[in-house]
């Protein structure tokens, strides 16, 4: 079997004190903590050979402001204000960017019983990358505003790609400080170019927020609850897997709707701890691993499994069975590199 370009594992191995990350058609990260460093100090390294990235430049942002989360009508217009001053200090050119939802009227009125009427008002916000969609969302998290959701992607070069064979997963890493590095893997839904865009909007509003030093569990809070689901598959626009690197001795996983994380440890597969929470309405997995010498990490999106579905005599890999044959490769000590070349000329 051959791991097609849209699909992406990610392997890391973990030694004493060095870790190397090389990445491979765009997708395939390794990680190797090397015992023999000459320098007791850890450090990053990345390499690979990267496919066309299609970044999103055209991010519609849906921004809701309710009576019934601010108090009266007066509470209301002032917390109006303070969004468009927030929008302002941002560079947002609120006169170009953004507009009102509902033009016929400037608070919508909702009855909700015969005494009792609510105002609300909706904003649609055109965000230029997702760095200034992430930004959004922080600012105006930080002045109490959160019903913020995305409401469509796309980029002005879409149909200049529209006939390439485009990768849809996204990975990116971002070093927030010197002892925490984050790596984040997205699937975007669908293929070709919508799925490009949706991963990279995902994981760059993650990336984003981390390297701006908002908890981990807060920016996955942010992107679970702004991620739209879509209407007719009842999925999420695009699935995550998040590997959290503290002081290279712990790995926190969180994993959304990819396949899970697989884990060997010892030469064997470890089930690790998972636990369950739900964040936005999505069912969202969090562990906590502290990490040893030799530990090796595989994570991949559902392209892995999938991969030469369709082909002559090849019907998918599972997920058990990538695990198991990565499981036969661990006795023999081979780097996380060699490990992910090895899997995915398997």
């Amino acid at each position: 079997m051959r791991i097609l370009k849209h699909q992406k594992p990610f392997i890391m191995k973990t030694s004493k004190f060095i870790s190397l990350c090389s990445l491979l058609l765009a997708s395939l990260f390794l990680f190797d903590i090397d015992a023999q460093t000459l320098e007791n100090t850890p450090y990053i390294e990345v390499t690979g050979k990267a496919e066309r990235d299609i970044v999103p430049d055209e991010i519609y942002l849906s921004i809701s402001l309710s009576e019934s989360d601010y108090g009266k009508e007066s509470s209301l217009i002032a917390k109006e204000k303070q969004v468009l001053k927030t929008l302002e200090n941002l560079g947002i050119d609120i006169q170009k960017q953004l507009s009102v939802k509902d033009l016929g009227s400037n608070f919508k009125k909702y009855v909700l019983r015969k005494n009792e009427v609510i105002l609300s008002k909706d904003y649609e916000l055109k965000t230029a990358s997702a760095k200034q969609a992430a930004q959004v969302m922080m600012a105006l998290e930080a002045i109490g505003v959160s019903k913020v959701t995305v409401d469509k992607v796309d980029c002005s070069q879409t149909e200049k790609y529209r006939d390439e064979l485009l990768c849809g997963d996204h990975i990116d890493v971002v070093e927030p400080n010197d002892n925490s590095t984050v790596i984040v893997l997205s699937d975007g839904l669908g293929s070709g170019v919508k799925a490009c865009i949706l991963s990279t909007l995902t994981s760059k509003i993650i990336s984003t927020m981390m390297a701006e030093g908002i908890p981990l569990e807060d920016c996955v809070e942010t992107i679970a609850a702004t991620l739209p689901v879509c209407s007719v598959r009842g999925v999420a626009y695009a699935t995550f897997t998040i590997i959290h690197l503290i002081n290279n001795e712990t790995a926190e996983l969180i994993q959304y709707d990819n396949p899970h994380i697989i884990v060997i440890r010892d030469e064997k597969i470890w089930d690790y701890p998972k636990k369950e929470m739900n964040i936005g309405g999505k069912n969202i997995y969090k562990s906590l691993v502290k990490l040893q010498e030799n530990d090796i990490f595989i994570a991949m999106s559902d392209g892995c499994p999938h991969a030469g579905i369709g082909s002559t005599y090849n019907f998918g890999w599972k997920r058990e069975e990538i695990a198991n044959f990565m499981e036969m490769l661990a006795p023999a000590g081979y780097t996380a590199k060699t490990l992910s070349t090895m899997l995915v000329d398997e």
